[in-house]
């Protein structure tokens, strides 16, 4: 009983800025992590009443007012020459802000990483090109149950596989004019929109009711080989159509 006591007790004191929120290192109430190139500002909205923070390196930075559900504050000067961002408890985070401009450390593969119980959008991209300015290489989303949508268009840098597959309520992904080869979803995710890379080669849709070509935007020069289509409410022949009239088509 005692030691379920002072557990509790330190993590309610952690919502008013102490506590495991100041501890770079925890990532037991989630994270979200790059390494930057410059010292730069964050945009960040809490899903419940807390001091959002963030570390950089091993010096935490902290709103100095408990900020509001659903409210947001600004965090400045966060990173510096190849410094390590954390940002801290992105479990009780519902939004990072908009990462169209975020300038990592090539060195470092030019990464993000993001894991957050209650994070509901991952902005890296901007329907706007001249609004994107990141040079962000790799999306690494670990457990995220509440994203609803993920927005890289235009983030050119943006390559390899973006795995999808632990984000059961993701609602919409849009990933227009950048190098992304593979797109992976949960089987059974509730996804409604959907928009591919140019660089496309594989796509796997198993169980997406709300999936239909009406929201599927296929890049008109995507470079497909491999797909499977199961249980989905988007005609298959259609899709084939689609594919086969890109230019880049390379089914097999």
């Amino acid at each position: 009983m005692r030691g379920w006591m002072e557990k509790r007790i330190i993590f309610c004191l952690s919502y008013f800025g102490v506590g495991p929120f100041e501890q770079y290192n925890d990532t037991s109430l989630g994270r979200i992590n790059f390494r930057t190139q410059q010292a730069q500002n964050f945009t960040l909205t809490p899903a419940i009443d807390l001091y959002p923070a963030i570390s950089s390196g091993t010096v935490p930075l902290k709103s100095l007012t408990r900020i509001k559900e659903g409210e947001s504050v600004t965090i400045n000067g966060a990173g510096g020459t190849n410094t390590n961002v954390y940002i801290m408890a992105a479990d009780y985070l519902k939004d990072v802000g908009d990462l169209s401009k975020l300038a990592v450390d090539a060195s470092s593969n030019a990464a993000i990483s993001v894991t957050s119980k209650r994070l509901q959008r991952v902005k890296i991209g901007d329907e706007n090109p001249d609004e994107v300015t990141s040079n962000l290489q790799t999306l690494s989303l670990g457990n995220c149950p509440s994203l609803l949508t993920v927005d890289a268009r235009n983030l050119e840098s943006l390559t390899g596989t973006v795995d999808l597959t632990n984000c059961p309520r993701l609602r919409e992904a849009y990933f227009g004019n950048t190098d992304i080869r593979d797109i992976q979803l949960q089987n059974g995710s509730k996804i409604r929109k959907l928009q591919t890379s140019s660089k496309l080669s594989q796509l796997t849709l198993q169980n997406l009711p709300f999936l239909t070509l009406y929201n599927f935007e296929l890049n008109s020069k995507a470079t497909i080989e491999d797909i499977i289509v199961e249980n989905c409410n988007l005609n298959p022949f259609g899709l084939l159509r689609q594919i086969y009239e890109t230019d880049g088509n390379k089914l097999k």
